[in-house]
């Protein structure tokens, strides 16, 4: 018997370092922020009273300053920080938002769970790896993408119970009627531009709570609901390529 060569091909084998990088979730947040503020851009109210005028205000003014980002004790401290942030900026530019109220809080907490990734909605092919080269087209690094569970609170802040009521029905009637529930955060890993998919899981399904401060301190009409969002956590993992030569014999019959 002798052995006969029936072909011979290369592999790339890309041997990983140790060493790593993982995407955080501050570009899930802006981009969540951004979507409750865009809920408002096409907004309208046709028959205008006093007791709309805020509202009317409120989707007629700059996108950019309807949502804050960021985690307060309570609605009193929240509206304290935003009136000396207002205060800085009078003292230099044009306040962002002189009377301050209304204006919709997005927080997160630090509650964090990794899902299973049969519960991850809209995302194909999660298993797969994705390969970074570099301008060379030389493997440098691989991407792998798994999802963690998140809980979001928005708040709502506003001077009159029905300008408090028209932005949850705002808000909840944009969730309720809406197309899709994901959204892509764009990030930068590995050297590389990527995104992030967040996907609410329980949006249809939102509550607003009273949490209007009591009737002694300062009076603002508040409301919160909480939700889950489904977000990529994305590791990039460092690697060194290596080609691997295969051949594939077979054994024949002397003559």
């Amino acid at each position: 018997m002798m052995e006969k060569l029936l072909s011979r091909f290369n592999e790339l084998n890309l041997e990983p370092t140790g060493e790593f990088e993982v995407s955080g979730f501050q570009a899930v947040d802006g981009a969540i922020a951004a979507y409750i503020s865009r809920m408002f851009d096409n907004a309208r109210v046709n028959t205008k009273s006093i007791e709309n005028a805020s509202y009317v205000r409120f989707i007629g003014g700059p996108a950019a300053n309807r949502v804050v980002l960021g985690k307060f004790d309570d609605i009193v401290d929240f509206l304290k920080s935003l009136r000396r942030s207002d205060a800085r900026k009078a003292k230099t530019e044009r306040p962002k938002n002189p009377q301050v109220l209304p204006v919709i809080n997005v927080s997160r907490s630090f509650d964090t769970a990794f899902m299973g990734l049969e519960h991850k909605r809209d995302t194909p092919a999660p298993l797969l790896l994705e390969v970074v080269s570099d301008g060379d087209d030389k493997p440098y690094a691989t991407i792998g993408t798994t999802n963690a569970s998140l809980t979001y609170s928005i708040t709502i802040l506003a001077a009159e119970k029905e300008t408090l009521s028209l932005l949850i029905n705002t808000i909840g009637v944009s969730f309720r009627f809406a197309g899709h529930r994901s959204l892509s955060a764009p990030i930068t890993l590995a050297l590389v531009e990527t995104a992030l998919d967040a996907t609410f899981t329980d949006s249809r399904d939102i509550a607003f709570t009273d949490i209007s401060a009591p009737i002694g301190e300062e009076r603002i009409f508040a409301a919160q609901a909480v939700l889950t969002v489904s977000a990529d956590v994305k590791m990039a993992m460092a690697v060194n390529p290596r080609k691997i030569r295969h051949e594939v014999l077979t054994a024949v019959k002397e003559n």
